[in-house]
């Protein structure tokens, strides 16, 4: 959990009058099927130590409760299932715009939810580059017309941090602070975490 997230989510929660932002880490995410990934347990800390200040960021473990790889699409629509009269959006960067369809039933997904989408940078090559505007609103009008997928853009300035940055900082021993929440940053000082990720 970095500053990116917690930035994201209040311009979410303020421009489009959210009641509030579910902070939801996956169980077994089916993306990073072969990765290390850190303990459910720590993670779920890590999440709850960063947003426990706001009252409209929650803690939802949904994911975490349920037993194999996790899908965007099964999420959505179990949620969708328990709380019917609920509109849900789906919080992302534009790199998810841009793969969308190589989600699993990227059409079960525009069918529960809205995108919430905000710029980031991505790495092409060496360096990081940002998606122009014309690109994302060519994107949302192809996936509209494709799978009638309904996204909106966030006003939100890109601040060019990515958890993965983050670990290896902390793997070459450069601090983090200011990257993450004071809470987040004493955790992973305390319990030296990190440290042989990339040894």
């Amino acid at each position: 959990m970095h500053i990116g997230h917690l930035l994201l989510a209040q311009t979410a929660l303020e421009q489009y009058a959210l009641d509030c932002v579910w902070f939801m880490p996956s169980g077994l995410p089916a993306h990073k099927s072969g990765q290390k990934v850190t303990d459910a347990n720590i993670r779920s800390e890590l999440v709850n130590l960063a947003i426990r200040d706001n009252p409209h960021f929650v803690f939802s473990d949904f994911e975490l409760k349920r037993a194999g790889y996790t899908y965007t699409c099964e999420t959505f629509a179990l949620l969708k299932e328990q709380y019917p009269e609920a509109t849900f959006y789906f919080i992302a960067g534009a790199d998810s715009l841009f793969t969308f369809d190589e989600w699993k039933h990227p059409e079960v997904i525009s069918r529960h939810c809205i995108l919430l989408v905000a710029n980031r940078s991505y790495t092409a090559g060496d360096r990081e580059q940002m998606y122009s505007l014309e690109e994302m609103k060519k994107q949302m009008a192809q996936l509209k017309k494709q799978y009638q997928t309904q996204a909106e853009l966030l006003d939100c300035p890109c601040i060019s941090i990515s958890s993965s940055m983050l670990r290896r900082f902390a793997a070459e021993g450069k601090s983090i602070r200011y990257y993450v929440p004071d809470p987040v940053w004493n955790y992973v000082e305390k319990h030296n975490m990190y440290k042989q990720t990339f040894e």
